[in-house]
């Protein structure tokens, strides 16, 4: 995670040499000093194993951040010395020089010298980067209900009056919109949520979910799904590019993909469209207003017209027209007194 670069704007509004960043610890121990002359401005830079017990005292330290001038900085260079307690050229070294060309300080935040030399450390610096962008967001009108198990990346956007509730993870460019509710535990990478949509216990990869919709809880949007307003997709589903239309219903338990369903369209639990043959993908059309069963087989290329049904069971190999109904299943066959025999004939095999 990143945060936006910022120009170092005290450096290029004002006519200085050099500019450097520091920061006031509470333990200054091992980082170099920047101490300041009786104007109150920086005059130089010593390291922690060069200073005086004096210098040591300061709990100012140098950041290792800095902006230079290009020809004052590179006529210093050439006169840098090794004369130090480690052996070694010291950057900080052309601060004094260049005092009299101009020298400032910024005072920032101490957790820019969070050091990165292991995962522990890698953990916490990425810890605090994301609480700046939560707090960020939190100023900004959003809701996040436990900010310590909230993950938010720095390209994501979200605008004002959203929540995020506890176990949220959004990733790369995605977008939640005003009024949104996202979680718990919801994983979201490249997604964008419009203004007052729910996405419930769910992940969803590079899909476009529309106003008002609601999504999961327990569902999978793959990349290519696209929600308009009003859709639902509810728990135990997975869609794949596919358009759901306007106010259409995939309610539990169905995989939607490569489909196209219209406005207003009611899909059955359990309905699965067929869309692989083992060579390509085929694509499945579900009319506006249709009504498919529960635990229909849509095989696809196939198309479900408007106003159309598919009764419960069937497997739908061939185009239903607009107003149909389409029912395809065995005729059942029931037999009275089936367990009173199946029973007699256990009893007779344990006896035998």
């Amino acid at each position: 995670m990143m945060l936006p670069r910022r120009r170092p704007r005290p450096h290029a509004a004002a006519d200085r040499a050099a500019t450097l960043l520091t920061a006031r610890l509470d333990d200054a121990s091992g980082y170099g000093r920047g101490v300041r002359g009786d104007d109150g401005q920086v005059t130089r830079v010593v390291e922690d194993r060069d200073a005086e017990p004096a210098t040591r005292a300061i709990d100012e330290v140098n950041a290792g951040v800095y902006a230079f001038a290009r020809q004052p900085l590179a006529a210093q260079l050439a006169k840098l010395s090794a004369d130090t307690a480690q052996g070694e050229q010291y950057l900080t070294d052309v601060i004094e020089p260049l005092v009299d060309k101009g020298v400032g300080a910024v005072v920032g935040d101490a957790a820019v010298l969070q050091g990165v030399n292991d995962r522990a450390q890698l953990a916490d610096a990425a810890s605090t980067l994301r609480a700046r962008l939560l707090r960020a967001l939190m100023r900004d009108g959003v809701t996040v209900i436990d900010p310590a198990a909230t993950y938010v990346d720095a390209g994501v956007t979200v605008a004002a009056d959203a929540t995020l509730q506890p176990g949220t993870l959004l990733e790369g460019a995605t977008h939640v919109g005003a009024g949104a509710d996202i979680g718990p535990h919801s994983h979201l990478t490249d997604t964008v949520v419009a203004e007052g949509a729910s996405v419930h216990s769910s992940r969803c990869h590079g899909a476009d979910i529309g106003p008002h919709v609601s999504v999961g809880p327990h569902s999978f949007l793959r990349p290519g799904a696209r929600l308009a307003a009003h859709a639902e997709v509810g728990s135990f589903c997975e869609v794949k590019a596919s358009d759901i239309g306007e106010g259409a219903k995939v309610a539990h338990l169905s995989y939607v993909g490569d489909a196209t369903i219209g406005a207003q369209a009611n899909v059955g639990a359990a309905t699965v469209t067929v869309n692989y043959d083992g060579f390509a993908k085929h694509r499945t059309e579900i009319g506006p207003r249709a009504r498919v069963g529960s635990d229909t087989m849509l095989v696809a290329p196939v198309r479900v017209g408007a106003d159309a049904y598919t009764g419960a069971g069937s497997v739908i190999t061939h185009d239903v027209p607009d107003g149909a109904l389409a029912v395809e299943r065995n005729e059942q066959a029931t037999k009275p007194g089936y367990a009173e025999r199946k029973r007699a004939r256990a009893q007779r095999r344990e006896g035998g």
